[in-house]
């Protein structure tokens, strides 16, 4: 009688691990779930699911994850191996959303603090932009005054450095307009104990400098290389609008290539779609002529946003990088339409019943998309001749005879149709946008997400 009264609450304990591990194994469950459910909407292939949906008699949500992955697993196995990789990573993405949203602080999370990778940081180099803006108070037109990238980590050495910079103005730096003086400060904080020199700061930015100035000039050699025999080879085409190099906000010539880059997981931009239509949303802007000529300034994502409003190229860097954050094999293309030089996105798709390759352009002023072999007459004047296209990594001189939009090959493997630059190349030059940031919104956008995905389907 003893023996079994002693056994009796160790039976109900166990018992109660074991309903706590089958709740947190549901939980669990229903995460994966949502991520799947999520790639399926952001990659646009829904529609792809309805026979599938209809023979079931269910909605998305009600279709198991088994069912989901083999169907992706079968149509798109990069987007299948994306997921894994997403899943495998769950946690760990979890607790950084939850710290940029503000749910957790640095403060309540001690792994978070004591995590501090201090040489990590040292070599982390994204410099900190600033940009003055004057606002015209009676159009509400905003105009970028000056312009400054600012080097961040001597705030590793020392608590609360203040820093004096001279603020160039925007478009010509060297003309001094102005002095700020910032105090920066790191979070979490960091011991003492685990501070760096300012040497130890200097040493790793001399390296940069040296590295950067290396592939640099490699890279401009190349160049030099690679378009004598593009004149060389295919006379005639010389004249076609091919852009390597452009100018950026700071009078610099930079590789085109570096003003794309794959953005994801943008705050609330969910599908390519809505990629489409936050870009088209962008004032087009245009520099005035100098001396008859039209200033071409390509900018970075951040002064589109500051200034509101940027050029074609402006609006087709940016949407064709977040287009290759939805894993779009996307593409800047350099052309033309019927009033001049033109910049829009080109993708290219599967069709996966017919296992033919389907060629779509977007228009990036209005967010539209165009079907090239349903192109009509008006659709033939925003999209006339293509001289290039490229992405973050790859870049194209077109070489076919026929250069109209409308007929385009774009098969970029035909070496007689696509003069194609050394990938090894383009990758040695960093990336001149990386990110892009967008406000937290002021509703609850995860709550109503799934019921305004019924109310719109």
């Amino acid at each position: 009688m003893n023996e079994t009264l002693q056994k009796e609450p160790k039976a109900a304990k166990v018992s109660k691990k074991e309903k706590k591990k089958k709740e947190d194994e549901k939980t669990q469950e229903e995460k994966i779930l949502k991520i799947v459910q999520s790639h399926i909407v952001r990659e646009g292939i829904y529609e792809k699911l309805e026979d599938i949906l209809q023979e079931k008699n269910q909605d998305l949500e009600e279709l198991d994850y088994q069912t989901l992955m083999d169907f992706i697993e079968e149509h798109n196995k990069e987007l299948f191996d994306i997921i894994l990789d997403d899943i495998s990573n769950m946690d760990k993405i979890e607790e950084i959303t939850k710290q940029r949203e503000g749910v957790i602080s640095y403060e309540e999370s001690p792994d978070l603090r004591s995590a501090v990778d201090i040489n990590g940081l040292k070599k982390l180099n994204q410099k900190i932009e600033i940009s003055v803006c004057i606002v015209n108070t009676r159009t509400k037109e905003r105009q970028i005054h000056a312009y400054k990238q600012i080097e961040w980590r001597f705030v590793l050495t020392y608590n609360e450095p203040k820093i004096n910079v001279e603020m160039g103005l925007f478009e010509d730096e060297d003309i001094l307009a102005g002095y700020l003086e910032l105090s920066l400060d790191l979070y979490p904080k960091i011991e003492s104990r685990k501070q760096l020199t300012e040497r130890e700061i200097q040493t790793q930015l001399t390296k940069e400098v040296e590295f950067k100035d290396i592939d640099t000039k490699e890279f401009y050699e190349f160049s030099k290389v690679w378009w004598n025999n593009f004149k060389k080879n295919y006379k005639g085409f010389e004249n076609r609008i091919i852009k390597l190099y452009t100018q950026n906000e700071l009078g610099m010539y930079i590789p085109s290539h570096s003003y794309v880059c794959c953005l994801r997981n943008i705050n609330g931009i969910d599908s390519p779609e809505q990629a489409a239509r936050f870009v088209s949303l962008i004032p087009y802007k245009f520099k005035e002529k100098e001396l008859g000529v039209k200033k071409e300034i390509w900018m970075k994502f951040s002064n589109i946003l500051n200034q509101r409003g940027g050029d074609y190229h402006d609006h087709a860097t940016l949407l064709c990088s977040l287009l290759l954050g939805f894993n779009l094999d996307a593409y800047v293309v350099c052309g033309s339409n019927s009033k001049g030089q033109f910049q829009w996105v080109l993708v290219k798709q599967k069709e996966i019943k017919k296992d033919k390759q389907l060629i779509y352009y977007y228009n990036p002023m209005n967010g539209k998309k165009y079907l090239q072999s349903e192109m009509g007459d008006d659709e033939k004047q925003i999209f006339q001749k293509v001289g290039c296209v490229f992405n973050n990594k790859q870049f194209y001189a077109n070489i076919q005879n026929y250069d109209y939009a409308v007929a385009c090959d774009f098969q970029f493997q035909k070496k007689d149709k696509w003069h194609a630059f050394d990938e090894a190349q383009l990758a040695k030059i960093r990336p001149y946008n990386t990110n892009l940031v967008i406000n937290q919104p002021t509703i609850n956008q995860q709550r109503n997400r799934g019921s305004l995905w019924n109310k719109i389907r």
